[in-house]
């Protein structure tokens, strides 16, 4: 059975690889990744160059086509009933001057897989591993045809740009914003050309909540750390419905509380059709029909769900081997605390400290020694009286030590105190509360010292170090509970 072969237009030569298929035999096209002719795949080819197709390429019912490389498309393709698979391990690119066309797609490539030309799926489009993006405008998305799916989505796979769904009925748009995938579902009853969606963490705007939504109660809150852009090519009838869960939705005190808010003529309006369904850590809520399009995302009607805790800041900077970072908070109703967290690969977070909320409009700051160089990355975990949680943007700061630099830290403290005096030497240490009595003295023996004040009352301290070249060095030390 012959189950791979390419027609070679220029030469009149047909190359043909046969292979049997009873015997699961694998055709490979390493080398000949150049198609002026026509190719045809029914069984298993692999192109680990850059596949340029100036020709016709016919992935037939059965063909999966492996490629590890990159792909360029300027000549025809169609809805042949194979599958095009991305199983590259470095950063992989599909674009030229056609739409790839293919019934389905597995995208397969942690590193990534970007595309710049629009590809359409007729049948199933796989998020096995790694994020696809698409050009930050929306003429050239990931298409899904009437009858396509999505499958597999995920935090690590999904679309990071614009999808493309033509036709009716309800769909769920594998979009995010490259850390979290953000699903939202529009269930179009007329589409003429098509709904194009994508996510953003982001504030859509502030406007004045007004009463002329498709229900006229008016909106109190909306969140301003997300949204979707949902808007049809041409014209589309249709609702929608919008997810929270701890991504960018912390400060929901009921579920009754919440609506679909949509952004249009300058205001904030309410779409829902009632409350939500699920809880306050995850659930959603639809719309009503709608016709007019434009930026959505969850609102509320109470201010016992004011939405998100309002970050205005956060920050890091780092000066020789000291981090410090502050942060502000607009709004922190039904707020309990913060857990600052550290990584040296943004994915795995470990604690650095807890700070109760201070209340509305309050500033935050926290600095510390690193035992780590180099790119250190943060973000806060931040949780409401309820015990949910939601967690901020990652932020990172470079961290170098000087060799002579002495450190205390971290600052505020709720107990221990970690001593780093570089290359210099210290001969003791001694701990002086507010009135000047000391509560601790030690000697320092070595470079990195500690100092336990844990049972201590909340207030300000002076630490005194004392080193080796007669030099004195002075900390204010603020204690915590």
């Amino acid at each position: 059975m012959v189950n791979f072969y390419r027609e070679n237009m220029e030469s009149g030569k047909n190359i043909i690889m046969v292979c049997l298929a009873m015997l699961g035999c694998t055709c490979y096209t390493v080398s000949q990744n150049y198609i002026s002719g026509t190719v045809y795949n029914n069984g298993n080819a692999y192109c680990s160059a850059t596949l340029n197709n100036a020709g016709t390429f016919v992935n037939k019912t059965g063909g999966n086509f492996y490629v590890t490389g990159d792909i360029t498309n300027s000549g025809t393709t169609a809805y042949d009933g194979g599958t095009l698979l991305f199983a590259g391990n470095t950063m992989q690119s599909s674009g030229g001057s056609a739409i790839f066309y293919t019934t389905n797609v597995s995208f397969n490539n942690s590193a990534g897989i970007a595309v710049s030309k629009c590809m359409s799926v007729n049948s199933t489009a796989t998020f096995a591993s790694g994020l696809v993006t698409t050009p930050s405008g929306s003429v050239e998305p990931l298409e899904f045809t009437s009858p396509a799916v999505s499958a597999g989505t995920s935090n690590a796979s999904h679309v990071n740009g614009y999808v493309r769904k033509l036709g009716t009925g309800a769909f769920t748009y594998p979009v995010g914003d490259a850390s979290m995938y953000q699903q939202v579902i529009v269930n179009p009853s007329a589409n003429a050309s098509g709904m194009v969606v994508k996510y953003f963490a982001a504030d859509a705007g502030t406007a004045p909540f007004g009463t002329t939504g498709t229900d006229p109660t008016p909106l109190q809150y909306y969140n301003h750390l997300e949204y979707w852009t949902i808007s049809p090519v041409t014209s589309a009838t249709g609702v929608v419905t919008i997810f929270w869960d701890s991504y960018n939705n912390q400060g929901i005190g009921a579920v009754s509380d919440l609506r679909v808010a949509h952004l249009t003529g300058g205001q904030w309006l309410n779409e829902g059709t009632g409350s939500g369904a699920g809880t306050i850590a995850s659930g959603s809520v639809t719309s009503n029909a709608l016709s007019a399009w434009s930026p959505f995302t969850l609102g509320s009607l109470s201010s016992n769900s004011p939405l998100p805790i309002e970050l205005t800041d956060f920050s890091a900077s780092a000066s020789n081997c000291q981090v410090s970072l502050v942060w502000h908070a607009a709004t922190e109703i039904n707020f309990d605390h913060y857990e600052l967290q550290t990584s040296t690969d943004a994915i795995n977070f470990t604690a650095l400290t807890t700070l109760p909320a201070k209340g509305n409009n309050s500033s935050y700051a926290y600095q510390y020694n690193p035992r780590t160089q180099g790119t250190l990355y943060y973000r806060l975990e931040m949780v409401s009286t309820d015990g949910s949680v939601g967690y901020s943007h990652i932020i990172s700061a470079d961290v170098a030590c000087g060799e002579n630099e002495v450190h205390v830290s971290p600052v505020p403290t709720s107990g221990m105190l970690n001593i780093s005096t570089g290359s210099q030497s210290a001969l003791s240490c001694r701990v002086s509360d507010n009135q000047g009595r000391v509560i601790r003295f030690l000697q320092v023996n070595d470079m990195n010292s500690q100092v336990d004040l844990g049972q201590e009352q909340a207030g300000i301290y002076s630490l005194v170090l004392t080193m080796a070249d007669g030099s004195v060095k002075t900390f204010k030390i603020i204690k915590i509970n």
